[in-house]
């Protein structure tokens, strides 16, 4: 039996083992008597555990497809038992439902988007994947508060909690603002489920279909499939090293009006580029007098390792057309999805009316251990720990581009965060590139990910820096230029 496993699925990989076996069977390729290779020969086959394929094939066997005996093997049941039990399958399979127009648009960008973050293997090398590594994370210092927490104030924090959020944490936040010159009060800051739920709270209070909505191109490839949800005229605005194109963005405005703009001025996800402040001062210049909101996603103002730190956006607002999005996720725990929301009263307002509607509030325990582990001044000294560690990373991850890439290649040289971006040769394909890596167990993001147009980003691709160590660097991304030499060697030839 050759079976394929993705590892990098969603799907368990002993569910791929037992929906393949499943398949062979109704397919009439594996006939009633025949029997399967014992567990353990076809666990070392594939290469899995064998409890892995015991599951398959006990699921298999309670299911009619399978029978085993001791001593003799597994085998494919008798025809009038897998009768009964496909038929029983097909009629529940017979309901075909009809999808909204959103549901069908976020299964075009699954396809579209392979997900490469689903593996923590040693021997993989994972350049992929946007977020903190676990063996980073102060686990034993938040249990702790988290513990204290609960026993304080365990039974108040179990019911219902402000769809605004929780009070303290507001407050906390407003004043960790000031450090960054923003004038945000407690009542003008919305705690949500992550910076994913922020963004789907005021695309849903600000925006209606076919509104123009402009984003940055590249930009955050999670945001795509949410303005797909929503069905908005999507405007990209080339992001060079300043970040987004100004003046493309003014002559944009004069053509046609747009209802929303999104942006990422530090750190830009994906390319790592940072705003310079006089772009940032024409920018709020630019929305106040277009008079268009404009959200500020400021996911990763805390990780900047070198260079000079560079006032938010919306430090700078003054007619409150600026609305700015923080989260913990990247500094702290992705896991906990605790982000905040800070706009005008107005704006707040009705994303808090929206969001009571959603899930009615983001997780309280959770919210209120994070305002202890803050307040106690754990998150600070966590920060300082993971600037040092990670200005290395992004040290070594420079060093060794530049000894291994041809000269043909270029990257960004961002001052913090966790990603730069590559740019290779048009007639390199980063898709290719990604196929020959993977063989060698290294996994990065292709840039086409990152693009509303389809044609976009064929030669360009992210690398992460925040789950690989010197040593994953160094030979990670030796083999990348290698196998990048290689594939501009075929295209001369």
């Amino acid at each position: 039996m050759l079976i394929r496993i993705d590892r990098e699925s969603v799907i368990p990989v002993y569910e791929q083992i037992k929906e393949h076996i499943r398949g062979l069977i109704e397919a009439g390729q594996l006939k009633p008597g025949a029997r399967l290779p014992s567990s353990r020969n076809l666990a070392d086959t594939l290469g899995v555990n064998r409890t892995t394929v015991c599951t398959a094939y006990e699921e298999l066997e309670a299911d009619g497809y399978l029978a085993s005996h001791v001593g003799q093997g597994t085998y494919v049941t008798a025809p009038d038992q897998l009768v009964g039990k496909t038929s029983e399958r097909r009629v529940a399979q017979n309901f075909t439902p009809k999808f909204s127009r959103r549901s069908d648009f976020l299964s075009t960008f699954a396809q579209r988007s392979e997900t490469l973050t689903g593996s923590s293997r040693a021997d993989r090398i994972l350049f992929s994947g946007l977020t903190p590594e676990e063996d980073l994370f102060p686990v034993e210092t938040f249990r702790t508060v988290l513990n204290s927490v609960m026993r304080e104030r365990g039974r108040e924090l179990l019911q219902y909690g402000n769809p605004q959020g929780y009070l303290p944490l507001r407050e906390y936040i407003s004043s960790r603002l000031v450090r960054y010159s923003i004038s945000a009060p407690a009542e003008q800051i919305a705690i949500v489920t992550g910076s994913q739920q922020g963004i789907d709270l005021i695309m849903r209070t600000l925006t209606d279909p076919h509104d123009r909505v402009i984003i940055e191109s590249p930009s955050y490839g999670e945001l795509l499939p949410v303005l797909a949800q929503y069905e908005v005229d999507v405007i990209p605005i080339p992001v060079g090293s300043r970040g987004m194109d100004l003046d493309i963005l003014e002559q944009k405005l004069n053509e046609q009006p747009a209802r929303l703009i999104y942006s990422m001025p530090n750190f830009h996800n994906p390319t790592g580029a940072t705003m310079e402040l006089a772009d940032r001062k024409r920018l709020v210049d630019i929305v106040a007098q277009h008079k268009i909101p404009l959200v500020e996603d400021d996911y990763e103002k805390d990780l900047r390792f070198e260079g000079t730190p560079i006032v938010p956006v919306k430090a700078l607002d003054t007619t409150g057309t600026i609305i700015y999005m923080g989260t913990f996720s990247k500094g702290l725990f992705p896991g906990v999805r605790v982000a905040w929301v800070a706009a005008s009263r107005e704006i707040i307002d009705r994303i808090v009316l929206a969001k009571r509607y959603s899930d009615f509030h983001t997780n309280l325990l959770m919210q209120a251990a994070i305002t202890e582990f803050c307040v106690q001044g754990h998150y600070d000294a966590h920060l300082r720990r993971l600037h040092k560690i990670y200005q290395l990373r992004r040290r070594r991850l420079l060093d060794a581009l530049k000894r291994e890439f041809p000269d043909s290649v270029s990257w960004t040289k961002p001052d913090g965060g966790y990603a730069l971006w590559v740019t290779m040769p048009p007639q390199v394909d980063a898709e290719d590139l990604l196929l020959l890596a993977k063989e060698h167990g290294i996994f990065f993001t292709p840039g086409r990910k990152f693009y509303m147009e389809k044609d976009c980003g064929k030669s360009s691709f992210r690398l992460c820096y925040s789950r690989t160590d010197a040593e994953q660097i160094d030979e990670g991304i030796a083999i990348l230029g290698s196998l990048i030499k290689k594939l501009l060697k075929q295209t001369i030839s």
